[in-house]
């Protein structure tokens, strides 16, 4: 199971800019953020009301633990669905805090209906002798994690595909332009919160570090207005305003966005040190200080996606539309290469290799962005490029 987001240019701190991207001439919205009737889909799937004990559901192995809880796999006896079970300890929430944010990560679920975001099902409290557990029911991502996937192509010594990059990635993207949508930040995006079903849909998971900021934090003074000043999440994906604790908005998901499409270029963070305290790593990020993702193998498009989300001034980094729209864009030209050069292509390439050279199919117009920071235009796609498949 578990979590994901993107800002929306009223409720980033930063922005005032109105982002908006021209293809081909006309301006795209988002995609598919709003998808009306999902939520009567899972009504459907799992009622809420209705299997709200563990007798429902035979348990079949754990497939991960936490600080406070567990995750167990389940079947539901009655439907047959495979599902994750979160198994949060109440006993050792001994600090007010945890239980308050326990119960904030199941209203966050309850909120968030959406293809890309795993699901809530149903939670309940279960006494096991002296001691409680809320049992949060959660959809299954059954291929696991895109951390486990890019660990065995790093062991295979091979690089993912650009098409399958954007493809994942235009995913994570719908995820998070959704839930800023909704006022709400992830604030833990990393490859192990980002899980893929057997059928190859990502879900965004994990939301237990995701905060909603409700009217009243939106309406606070100028300066302060839609910032947020506690330090959660893994710092190899923090941004600088996080690291520095200088309160940080919507912005601060794009930028480990934008680590977690480093990632599945390079096959590490951007950010990673074999041997560095803290310090040194709060030093890189400040600075932006990362090796380049590797040349002649991925376009021009992935590497400015990454430098304009990697970005140490949270007023010039992209917001949530403006990624998900260079990711609708890039997803769709990859998709539509023909299926002889995707299957001559197909195959990953070993990293020692020379770069494949290919013809791209038809030239794409530019990319703009026009918004109060520096327009950033994204060079044309078509003509003879080097880009590996």
């Amino acid at each position: 199971m578990s979590s994901s987001s993107t800002s929306s240019p009223n409720s980033s701190a930063a922005p005032t800019s109105s982002s908006s991207f021209v293809i081909n001439g006309s301006s795209t919205s988002l995609h598919n953020l709003h998808l009306n009737n999902i939520g009567q889909q899972q009504q459907q799937l799992i009622d809420p009301n209705r299997y709200n004990s563990l007798d429902y559901f035979e348990l079949s192995g754990k497939l991960g633990k936490g600080q406070f809880s567990e995750v167990l796999k389940a079947k539901n006896k009655m439907t047959g669905r495979m599902v994750a079970i979160k198994k949060i300890e109440l006993d050792l929430m001994k600090n007010k805090k945890a239980r308050e944010d326990c119960r904030k990560e199941i209203d966050l679920l309850k909120q968030l209906q959406h293809e890309n975001i795993i699901r809530y099902f149903c939670s309940f409290i279960v006494a096991d002798q002296s001691k409680e557990y809320l049992m949060i029911v959660l959809e299954l991502a059954e291929a696991g994690d895109l951390s486990r996937l890019l660990r065995t192509f790093k062991k295979n010594f091979r690089l993912l595909p650009e098409r399958s990059i954007w493809k994942y990635f235009v995913q994570i993207s719908r995820a998070i332009a959704y839930m800023h949508s909704r006022s709400i930040m992830h604030r833990d995006i990393k490859p192990a919160n980002v899980f893929i079903s057997s059928g190859g849909i990502v879900k965004l998971g994990d939301l237990g570090l995701g905060r909603f900021l409700s009217m009243e934090t939106m309406n606070l003074s100028t300066f302060k207005k839609g910032m947020v000043f506690s330090i959660v999440g893994t710092p190899y994906y923090m941004s600088p305003e996080r690291m520095n604790e200088s309160g940080y908005s919507f912005k601060s998901d794009i930028w480990s966005l934008g680590c977690v499409l480093y990632e599945m270029a390079a096959l590490q963070s951007p950010f990673f040190g074999e041997k560095q305290n803290l310090l040194a790593l709060v030093r890189k990020i400040s600075k932006c200080e990362y090796p380049p993702i590797p040349s002649n193998i991925y376009s021009q498009h992935l590497k400015l996606t990454v430098s304009n989300c990697i970005c140490a001034n949270p007023a010039r980094r992209f917001d949530a539309r403006d990624v998900l729209t260079v990711a609708e864009h890039m997803h769709s030209h990859f998709s539509s290469i023909s299926k002889s050069q995707q299957k001559i292509h197909s195959a990953p390439q070993l990293i020692t290799n020379t770069t494949t050279t290919i013809r791209q199919p038809q030239p794409v117009r530019r990319i703009q962005v026009s918004s109060n920071r520096s327009p950033t235009t994204l060079p044309q796609l078509g003509g003879r490029q080097n880009t590996q498949l």
